[in-house]
């Protein structure tokens, strides 16, 4: 009986970690963060291709239209991307997977920006795409 009682505190306690450790790898996006990004930071190399997870919370009065979707921009670095639409709700949230085609740039570390339409001006995320060799 003492062994079921441990085995069972153990999943509890394997469980708790996973919980804890995807609240800070992926936090959900809210009214004062509206976006939230799987990495804020990609290590890469030319003519690689990455994935991101954008989570974008939409806090206007009404839903966003099915066609909606991140937009990435960079400084000095044209990204190809590529992502599913999804409709948001007016006070929820959706997350999308975007796939980043790596242009063969020089190895450096690029200053990028996710936006999300309608609200690009005030509805942004920063990160950095680091190019290696």
């Amino acid at each position: 009986m003492k062994t079921t009682q441990k085995k069972g505190a153990i999943e509890l306690s394997v469980t708790a970690i996973i919980v804890l450790i995807l609240a800070i790898v992926m936090p959900i996006p809210s009214g004062s963060v509206p976006i939230t990004l799987s990495r804020e930071s990609i290590v890469t190399r030319a003519g690689d291709k990455e994935a991101i997870k954008v989570s974008t919370f939409n806090p206007t009065q009404a839903d966003w239209a099915e066609t909606s979707r991140p937009q990435l921009n960079c400084t000095d670095l044209n990204l190809t991307t590529s992502s599913n639409t999804k409709r948001v709700e007016q006070g929820k949230y959706e997350t999308y997977t975007v796939l980043i085609d790596i242009p063969n740039k020089v190895p450096n570390t690029y200053l990028c920006q996710v936006l999300m339409p309608p609200l690009t001006k005030e509805y942004n995320k920063d990160f950095t795409i680091k190019i290696t060799k």
